[in-house]
């Protein structure tokens, strides 16, 4: 069955009106066939006032055509720029990505809203920027009103809710201290929140966590479709894989691991110089001795120093001496998810530990990992562990419910701020919708 065209709201409204060659680019008439175009010429005056109230327009466009002071060229941009902003906007930005947009042009925003209040309400074009007038406000007095009482330049008695100085300097003291050189910026928050030193969202902190450390942009490619393997408790899939790193004198070493999915606690790990099937039994080996289980699902790649007959025999025997039945599932082949989890973990300790400060020799990288491991299984919170470390999870620790500090944070935030000593932004005046 042919799929149906569809079209912008705006669209329509032309042909309604016979306006469509002042509002549609020609190139854009000629895609929309007759029949259509006729139908949207027939519509009714009832359903033009839906489609009116539909675009948030009504009679303002009326209006502005008949303003003798406006030239046609005038008219025609200003048109133009409707129509893109409602094709655009609605049909390809999305709202999120359309903020931030706007966001950073926030000064010719407001400039423009301005100018054009003279010829349209202030709440009418700002339906049509699908902007609220809330964060309006917000952006005006960070245009219009630099205040110091706020690091953010941002004005702390008309924005009571926003974080004091104290919670500013906590954020910036923590982010520069060394002891969190390699944890992103997530572990951080978590650290802080359960020192109960600061208790803001994450969002919070992140925005201003990037004003003093600004990120590297990237580019934002659309997610693949992906569905991760993740398990309901402890010990019912571990991943286990291996990895090398180059020593600064130009030998390779190889890293073993086996990491526990639900916790993303490292189990067992070994590093040696070659790789061998015999180091790869030997952290099986090591990993099933510091659990209790009967059952297991271990994964890993389809490399054959995972995948052989010596392998095999090994889990036979814990299965015949021990009674612990290891499922060995191979990524890719046997289950349709990867093994993302344990190679995660070997770009996290690449890229934030040993990348910064290479080990000279194999013996030093054995020294570097001890170290690393330690502090990643305990304590470094984890992004996906509600603030927890992989240890924590593992042994079965609950974060604590934080809501009522929350709460009270929030209530002396307010306080504070409404009583500020700033006097440089005038704040019983001016700059309200």
């Amino acid at each position: 069955m042919k799929k149906k065209n569809t079209y912008p709201a705006l669209y329509r409204w032309a042909y309604a009106t016979g306006r469509e060659r002042e509002l549609i680019p020609m190139n854009q008439q000629n895609l929309i066939p007759k029949q259509t175009k006729s139908n949207w010429r027939c519509t009714t005056q009832s359903d033009l006032h839906l489609l009116e109230e539909e675009l948030g327009i009504k009679e303002q466009l009326d209006v502005l055509l008949e303003k003798e002071d406006l030239n046609w060229h005038r008219k025609k941009k200003l048109l133009l720029g409707v129509v893109k902003l409602h094709f655009k906007v609605i049909d390809f930005i999305g709202r999120e990505r359309y903020l931030q947009l706007l966001g950073s042009k926030k000064e010719e925003f407001i400039i423009l809203i301005e100018q054009f209040s003279a010829y349209f309400s202030k709440s009418d074009l700002l339906k049509w920027f699908r902007i609220s007038p809330s964060l309006y406000q917000i952006w005006y007095s960070k245009v219009h009103y630099e205040c110091d009482s706020s690091k953010m330049k941002l004005c702390a008695k008309r924005h009571p809710f926003q974080i004091t100085n104290r919670e500013f300097r906590i954020i910036e003291t923590n982010l520069k201290d060394p002891d969190y050189l390699n944890w992103p910026k997530s572990a951080i928050h978590s650290e802080l929140l359960k020192k109960g030193r600061l208790h803001i969202s994450r969002s919070t902190f992140y925005k201003h966590a990037s004003f003093i450390l600004p990120d590297n942009i990237r580019g934002k490619g659309k997610k693949p479709s992906y569905s991760p393997l993740r398990a309901s408790y402890v010990n019912e899939y571990w991943h286990m894989d291996l990895s090398y790193f180059t020593t600064k004198n130009g030998n390779r070493s190889y890293i073993y691991a086996i990491i526990d999915n639900f916790s993303r606690k490292i189990i067992a790990w070994d590093c040696k110089t070659y790789i061998s099937k015999k180091v790869v039994g030997e952290v099986i080996c090591k990993a099933l001795q510091t659990v209790s289980i009967h059952k297991l699902n271990l994964v890993s790649d389809g490399g054959s120093e995972n995948i052989n007959h010596y392998i095999n025999h090994l889990l036979t025997q814990f299965l015949d001496q021990q009674q612990i039945h290891v499922d060995h599932l191979v990524a890719l082949k046997t289950i349709k998810q990867s093994n993302s989890m344990i190679e995660r973990f070997f770009r996290i300790m690449k890229s934030n530990y040993l990348y910064f400060n290479t080990p000279f020799a194999h013996e030093e990288l054995v020294l570097a990992l001890e170290k690393i491991i330690y502090e990643y299984n305990y304590l470094r919170p984890h992004y996906a562990l509600n603030h927890l470390t992989p240890a924590e999870v593992f042994s079965g620790i609950k974060m604590p419910d934080l809501s009522k500090d929350f709460k009270a944070a929030k209530a002396i935030r307010f306080k504070k701020n409404k009583n500020c000593d700033c006097t440089i932004c005038i704040c019983d005046e001016g700059a309200r919708i």
